[in-house]
């Protein structure tokens, strides 16, 4: 999926890249960067001029300086060995990492207090360093001291680079007399700087040649000398080898070369405005950048580009974009008018060039290859190719703010409004609300399928044929959720994004065959978009960036974040609408500019995490930090039972998703449920010989190749020893009987305490039960005698008083009869349920806005959960929100309201949320309704908070409390 010819080349030099920045904000030591290196746990190390070396695992940064040992903190140079340790070059000598610690031990004496310019630990495990002031030395593995000099016939001192390629070779550079190998004790030079016509500044060994950078351009070198074409007379520091790419660092750029082309990075593409001083390739194929005052920058592949206002979009906010037959670009802009990008440049069209206004909010191409784009209130414009041409609600447009147009093969153009859909046949404009079929005067998306026109509106899918407006899909379970995005797969499932819980594929039986949210791996549960790539391939777009989804089966195999805030290209904050697949590029408009996917460019990197254990503590013991490393296998006292351990899967790539699995064996068999927490305990374990294994997964749903292990054993205590088994026998004979009298006298207190609980309970539901029932039916009754007696006093004079007063019987012989009933259902033991309580008050508001033009919605998380609360609790909470819902019936002027419950960890949370004109807080703190529901809060221990919706209008009454435990033990609930 690539770009025709005409616009790859255009692409490839004039757009933004996803070069990820690492700083001193996001915890480098220091932002001059001399050197990169990689240890066998997949950690990457940063050299720094001036702040010591920096350790990244791919969330954070840890930094070591002369406070923790480092020997300087002008650091140049880094090496790795297979043992886990990092050889650190400074200017005032050599220290080593050792996995814990920095130790400077008498190995690196030689070099104390010299200034170290280069550093190797070669396949034999010597130690090779360059000073300035003693020429080359290697240390041996036998700790055998050797040093070459002029002194002793080495031609020069000024060493500045050691490299062994895969052959074992070791490669010394000098700044004076060009290149040398090392071979049986001897130099020999290869290349001097005659050859070159200037300098050597560093060597790359690839395969079975060396690239050799200079001042004078790129060489490579297997037995003879060759200048590569397109560098000569470049100044070229260093060069790094990465897949079939050739990328150098210059002394004033950054250049890809591929496919014979030079491409160079700036600002403009993403990259640093400072020097690059070296460059490295990771395990997982990401390219590091290390600059001279701009810190370290990643990059990860092409597959994503970017255009915003360095490229000439100076509006970035992009709400729909559509690309006409000359492969020109169109972006509408949310009040920049619209953009055309023809490759090479950006042209802006606004209100002064003939369109309504300049808030572009879709578009469409027609069958003759002219352009049709939406505005907020303007109506809709065509554009035949030299001038716009504008139709609105004059011309018999439904609705002049436009959601959607769309183009259908039979040659109607479909515009979407917010009050219904119009289609213009190419003369006039026929339009459909729901008094024509539509579900809902609100229509989301158009898409056609099978030469069908479907329409995606609030309340559920319609279907154009045949001239009419049916319904297609219509289900109250998928609809009773804000969505976003309703599309369908190639197998006829329904794919649909929802404004706040993730993305679902349905079938068309209505079966729900996945479900992906956060806890999945999404970036953002906020879905703005769906677009099938292929079969297996669905491309996201979020509130938050944009995700690639990998299925099989329907079944969900990886997530891959593909751009957002910490994964390159800034933060992708993806606008409704606005995305294009012209099969051969995915295009996504956002907030801050467009956003190009190329999926042939797509790094696909089958490397998995590496997994290690960081840490193993006793959990509540005094010497907890002891280091248990140095014990293997690993005891512990029968006191130190509890045990907590982390661990940490390197992954530089996509470390934010990565999830983990443990098991601990003779404790637990299978391997553990995938989390992102990367640590647990163990508490009271018994004693015995454990074995504890975690591996680390990716979003590629590669797990790491082999698990960490941690053995450990837990020493029983003396009591657990077999002669310990006699001796506590015979005390258990002795105490048994004593223990019997014991707790006989224990049940009986316990029985007599149980009952005097169940009587002054009883004694209080009595008391509630009289003061309700004295309140609810006593002032009826009351009501209804003096209304018989005014009748008594009319009967023979008023006719028509008498009926009056006859329907103010009936009237409060029904609100007695409505109350008594509220009164009974709380009385009733089934009534003390979260979930019974939410669904009688949710039919109570079904009831209430039937017939006004208030739209009721309601949101149960706790349905099918059976959650008890104390007696009495019903009865409040239900009188709370009829007396919420029916103010916003009378007084919020409301459009919506929202009813929901939520249960978290034994507290509750229920609202009730209007769209209404608000209160005012003063005011409503003295009414009688606030009093009286804040009372019946208080009553049952729960909070209470009436205010306005911050940010927006409406009004939100939130009860929120904590649901008492109980007891059953002992037969009777205890709250």
């Amino acid at each position: 999926m690539i770009l025709c010819a005409l616009s790859v080349n255009n692409l490839l030099y004039s757009q933004a890249y996803d070069f990820t920045q690492y700083g001193i904000e996001e915890g480098i030591a220091h932002e001059q960067v001399t050197d990169i290196c990689q240890d066998v746990k997949g950690n990457l190390w940063i050299a720094t001029q001036g702040g010591g070396v920096s350790k990244f695992n791919g969330l954070t940064f840890q930094n070591y300086t002369v406070r923790d040992g480092l020997l300087s903190n002008y650091v140049r140079k880094l090496t790795t060995d297979d043992y886990g340790n990092v050889w650190v070059a400074t200017a005032a000598g050599i220290s080593k990492f050792n996995g814990d610690k920095i130790e400077n031990d008498h190995t690196m004496r030689y070099a104390a207090n010299k200034s170290v310019n280069s550093i190797l630990i070669d396949t034999n495990d010597n130690l090779w360093f360059a000073s300035t002031e003693q020429g080359i030395s290697f240390i041996g593995a036998d700790e055998s001291i050797h040093t070459f000099n002029e002194s002793n016939g080495f031609v020069n001192d000024r060493v500045i680079d050691i490299k062994e390629d895969r052959q074992g070779r070791i490669w010394i550079v000098t700044i004076v007399n060009g290149l040398y190998e090392y071979k049986d004790g001897a130099f020999t030079k290869v290349i001097s700087t005659s050859d070159v016509k200037g300098y050597i500044l560093s060597i790359t060994p690839k395969d079975d040649r060396l690239l050799v950078t200079t001042n004078r351009g790129v060489f490579e070198y297997n037995g003879r000398l060759t200048m590569l074409e397109h560098f000569d007379t470049m100044f070229i520091k260093s060069a790094i080898s990465r897949d079939e790419e050739l990328w150098l660092i210059t002394a004033n750029s950054l250049i890809l070369h591929q496919n014979g082309k030079n491409q160079i990075f700036s600002i403009k593409e993403g990259f640093s405005t400072k020097l690059a001083n070296i460059g490295f390739v990771d395990r997982e194929g990401n390219l590091w950048i290390g600059t001279n005052g701009d810190g370290l920058y990643k990059f990860t592949n092409s597959a994503f580009v970017k255009f915003d206002s360095r490229h000439g979009l100076v509006n970035e906010d992009v709400l729909t974009i559509i690309k006409d037959e000359q492969d020109n670009y169109w972006y509408g802009t949310n009040g920049g008018g619209l953009y055309k990008y023809d490759g090479q440049q950006m042209h802006n069209f606004t209100n002064e060039d003939g369109l309504p206004n300049n808030y572009i909010t879709s578009s469409a191409i027609g069958n003759d290859h002219d352009l049709w784009f939406g505005t907020r209130g303007g109506g809709i414009v065509n554009y035949d190719g030299s001038s716009f041409h504008n139709y609105n609600q004059e011309q018999g447009l439904i609705h002049n703010s436009i959601r959607t147009v769309y183009q259908s093969k039979d040659g109607n153009v479909w515009v979407a409004t917010i009050n219904g859909v119009s289609k213009w046949d190419g003369q006039y404009f026929e339009s459909y609300s729901t008094k024509n079929g539509l579900f809902d005067n609100v229509v989301w998306n158009i898409f056609e399928y099978r030469d069908k026109t479907y329409f995606v509106t609030r309340q559920g899918i319609n279907l154009f044929e045949n001239g009419k407006m049916r319904g297609f899909y219509q289900n109250k379970e998928v609809f009773n959720k804000r969505v976003n995005s309703i599309r369908l797969s190639t197998n006829d499932n329904l794919l649909i994004g929802y404004s706040g819980y993730g993305f679902r594929i349905m079938d068309p039986k209505g079966n729900t065959l996945v479900w992906i949210s956060k806890e999945d791996g999404l970036v953002s549960d906020i879905i703005h978009d769906i677009e099938p790539i292929d079969e297996e391939h669905i491309l996201v777009t979020t509130e938050r960036g944009i995700d690639l989804l990998t299925l099989k089966d329907d079944a969900l195999v990886s997530i891959s974040h593909m751009a957002n805030k910490k994964y390159g290209l800034g933060l992708a904050k993806t606008n409704h609408g606005a995305i294009l697949n012209d099969d051969s590029n995915i295009w996504v408009g956002t907030q801050e500019g467009v956003y190009c996917y190329r999926s042939i460019l797509d790094r696909k990197v089958d490397v998995p995490p590496i997994i290690n254990i960081s840490e193993v503590s006793i959990i509540n013991d005094e010497n907890s930090n002891d280091n248990f490393k140095d014990r293997n296998p690993f005891e512990f006292k029968y006191t130190q039972n509890s045990i907590g351990i982390s661990y940490f899967g390197n992954f530089l790539n996509d470390a934010d998703n990565i999830v983990y699995q443990y098991k601990l064996t003779d404790f637990q068999s299978e391997w553990s449920l995938s989390s992102k927490s990367n640590s647990t305990m163990f508490t009271n374990l018994p004693s015995g010989d454990y074995v504890f294994q975690v591996r680390a997964r990716n979003s590629d749903r590669m797990f790491s190749e082999t698990p960490a292990i941690f053995n450990f054993r837990i020493v029983p205590p003396i009591w657990q020893r077999s002669w310990f088994y006699l001796l506590m026998t015979l005390l258990i004979v002795v105490l048994t009987r004593s223990l019997y009298l014991f707790k006989i006298r224990a049940n009986i207190n316990s029985v007599l305490e149980l009952e005097k609980v169940r009587a002054d309970e009883a004694t209080k539901v009595r008391k509630s039960m009289a003061r309700d029932f004295h309140d609810n039916m006593g002032n009826q009754l009351a009501s209804i005698t003096v209304f018989s007696s005014l009748i008594s006093l009319k009967l023979k004079n008023k006719t028509e008083e008498i009926d009056d007063l006859l329907k103010n019987i009936e009237k409060h012989s029904k609100s007695l009869y409505n109350g008594t009933k509220d009164f009974i259902w709380s009385m009733n033991p089934e009534s003390d349920n979260l979930n019974e309580i939410f669904i009688y008050i949710k039919d109570f508001g079904e009831d209430l806005f039937q017939r006004t033009d208030i739209a009721f919605y309601a949101d149960n998380e706790v349905q099918g959960q059976k959650v008890e609360v104390p007696s009495g609790w019903s009865r409040q909470i239900v009188l709370i929100f009829k007396e919420a819902m029916t103010n916003s019936l009378k007084h919020s002027q409301s459009q919506k309201l929202y009813i929901s419950l939520q249960l978290d960890n034994g507290s509750f949370v229920m609202k009730s949320s209007d769209d209404g004109r608000g209160i005012n807080n003063q005011k409503v703190k003295k009414g009688n309704g606030y009093r009286n529901m804040n009372s019946r809060a208080k009553q049952i221990g729960c909070d209470l908070v009436i205010e306005n919706k911050i940010g927006e209008l409406g009004l939100e009454v939130t009860l929120s409390g904590v649901i008492p435990e109980k007891d059953e033990s002992v037969g009777i609930k205890i709250f």
